[in-house]
């Protein structure tokens, strides 16, 4: 077999696998940095990695884009917060809001990294919290609150703020009951 349906429920793993034998089948040739990099820094299809230079990060470039490319693997969509890495990328293979940017002048765009939203430009992570029109409710506070999606718990001092107050009204409260006094304020 020689592809394999995307979306299936055994494509991760089957991806995961792929990748790992790669690796494996191509770590002398392309170095064991490479290799490590494939089998410890891929998420189903999307590689993540933070690296101390522009240097060793266009190195590794070159060799996981070409190790992947010997095991019938094509890398796109590359994205750096690095405009002189990003420059070491063929246009073609970088991220759908780069290929047109002028590296020169243009401000980097925010990307969307397992969920979380990342500002390239400046290296951080964003979040939206949206405010939605829910009743004050135990049920529209959690739902306030659920809402949220930070896997990672970078917000979760900010979070917690929130779930200490849903906590207090918890107690002889129903779901629909709304919530007056002073924990409001």
């Amino acid at each position: 077999m020689t592809v394999h349906l995307f979306g299936g429920g055994s494509s991760p793993g089957c991806s995961n696998f792929s990748l790992t034998c790669t690796a494996e089948d191509d770590e002398n040739e392309f170095g064991v940095k490479a290799a490590e990099m494939v089998k410890k820094n891929f998420y189903v299809d999307d590689l993540l990695k933070s690296l101390p230079t522009e240097e060793h990060a266009i190195q590794v470039i070159h060799d996981v884009k070409n190790m992947c490319a010997k095991g019938g693997f094509k890398l796109t969509k590359f994205v750096s917060n690095s405009r002189r890495v990003i420059m070491s990328v063929l246009p073609e293979d970088r991220a759908k809001e780069i290929k047109g940017l002028d590296l020169g002048q243009g401000k980097l765009p925010i990307e969307r990294t397992l969920g979380v939203h990342w500002c390239v430009e400046s290296d951080t992570f964003k979040f939206w919290i949206e405010m939605r029109d829910q009743p004050c409710t135990r049920g529209g506070m959690l739902s306030t609150i659920s809402s949220v999606y930070d896997p990672l718990g970078f917000i979760a001092p900010v979070i917690l703020v929130g779930k200490q107050i849903l906590q207090e009204i918890c107690h002889g409260r129903s779901w629909d009951e709304p919530v007056e006094g002073d924990i409001l304020y």
